[in-house]
């Protein structure tokens, strides 16, 4: 496996979702990682700037932060008190699975959405109604063997989803301002987020940003905690796995994500999600505590 895999993927889902909450006294420190899935996080209290593919944002509490899959990010927490939050894992296959031609459940994640950034703030008259449908989709989870509890839990998450996103979209959800933290960096992984299928090769890059490879190569791990190959590897095994299962053969999806040798994908591919590209992911549920 690569480095980026191995050490800086958290959590796993192996079911369409996940919902839990965190509470610490003592800040956690947390390394830049990413996830296979989607995440939302909800703070309820503490200190904390959220960073995200390079850009940083205090939140408040009532905040959200919205993590698309594949995303580096980590909370940075002060030591002001309690650090409370509820944290929601979503499966993309679930929301494709369950999103219909005029709604699409996986909007809230989609680069269209997230373009002012990744901490959302709800207007006043807003957030009132998504705090409760949010407490009402934790009390439907935690009350498991209630009658038809994992049927309302889903329902609760999807009313969640359709509510932010309409939200967005009549302008009450507000986006706190964003600062790079190192505008650089922000900018190359801007670059790479939407040039995939591209020559990204250090050589490439190192041309493209006007420095050398070895500052490259050292800038982007010191900035982002994980080597520049690794990133764009994992990068390019998740957009091909969107690819397939959208119905793209499994060699065609290897070149749309931009690599050029079908056996050395097809190993990155089965190290990454357990199974060949032509094969389908099996069920299954493994929970760790993870941010």
């Amino acid at each position: 496996m690569t480095e980026l895999q191995e050490e800086k993927r958290r959590g796993y889902l192996h079911e369409d979702y996940r919902l839990f909450r965190l509470r610490d006294r003592i800040p956690p420190e947390v390394e830049y990682h990413y996830h296979d899935f989607h995440k939302l996080m909800f703070l309820y209290s503490g200190d904390v700037k959220y960073v995200v593919e390079g850009r940083e944002c205090a939140m408040e509490p009532g905040d959200f932060v919205t993590v698309p899959r594949g995303a580096l990010h980590r909370p940075v927490v002060g030591q002001g008190g309690e650090y409370d939050r509820c944290i929601l894992y979503l499966s993309p296959e679930f929301l494709r699975r369950e999103s219909t031609a005029e709604c699409d459940l996986e909007l809230c994640f989609s680069e269209q959405f997230l373009q002012s950034g990744h901490v959302l703030r709800p207007a006043e008259n807003e957030a009132g109604k998504i705090a409760a449908i949010l407490k009402n989709a934790q009390q439907a989870a935690f009350d498991a063997d209630g009658y038809g509890s994992a049927l309302l839990c889903r329902t609760i998450l999807m009313q969640l989803l359709i509510c932010l996103a309409r939200a967005g979209r009549e302008k009450k959800l507000l986006s706190p301002g964003t600062e790079p933290r190192n505008e650089k960096n922000a900018e190359l992984l801007r670059y790479i987020g939407e040039n995939l299928a591209e020559d990204l090769s250090v050589e490439a890059l190192s041309r493209r940003f006007f420095i050398s490879r070895y500052h490259l190569m050292h800038r982007f791990r010191q900035e982002n905690g994980v080597t520049l190959h690794a990133y764009i590897l994992a990068k390019r095994l998740m957009l091909a796995q969107d690819l397939i299962a959208s119905g793209t053969p499994a060699t065609e999806a290897c070149f749309a994500c931009g690599c050029r040798d079908y056996s050395a994908f097809a190993r990155a591919y089965k190290k990454q999600f357990g199974v060949s590209p032509r094969g389908k992911l099996s069920g299954g549920m493994e929970g760790i505590r993870q941010e």
